[in-house]
């Protein structure tokens, strides 16, 4: 069964992710953390094996590229965004303004967690 989704919003942007993509296809950013690179690949490979179009940013963005409006730019066009949440994550800046920016559209947000409990995530953000 193939599944429709809206189409992304207009852009004058183009990323080479969405350049490879159909209109029907989910636009899905998965955010996470350096040293989680390997199991990010893995969720990556397992959004588009289901239809959609994951976004990594050492995957699609270019060595050289202004690598946070990149970003930001996907941000715009995604239709959700999947954090994998792991002890290193915590701690980098930017998980946490990806999951602000996707927040602030109202896209669905997937929290993916490994290597951490749900209490642990709750007690580290009031620490």
């Amino acid at each position: 069964m193939k599944v429709s989704w809206p189409r992304p919003r207009p852009s004058a942007y183009t990323s080479s992710v969405e350049q490879n993509s159909t209109p029907n296809e989910r636009l899905i950013f998965v955010s996470h953390s350096s040293a989680d690179t390997w199991v990010a690949k893995q969720i990556a490979r397992e959004i588009k094996a289901r239809g959609g179009t994951p976004f990594l940013d050492e995957a699609q963005v270019d060595a050289g590229a202004d690598f946070e409006e990149d970003i930001l730019r996907f941000l715009e066009r995604a239709h959700e965004l999947v954090v994998l949440l792991t002890p290193w994550a915590l701690d980098r800046p930017y998980v946490w303004a990806e999951i602000g920016a996707a927040w602030g559209r109202r896209i669905p947000i997937v929290a993916l967690l490994l290597g951490i409990t749900p209490s642990e995530l709750q007690a580290y953000q009031y620490s």
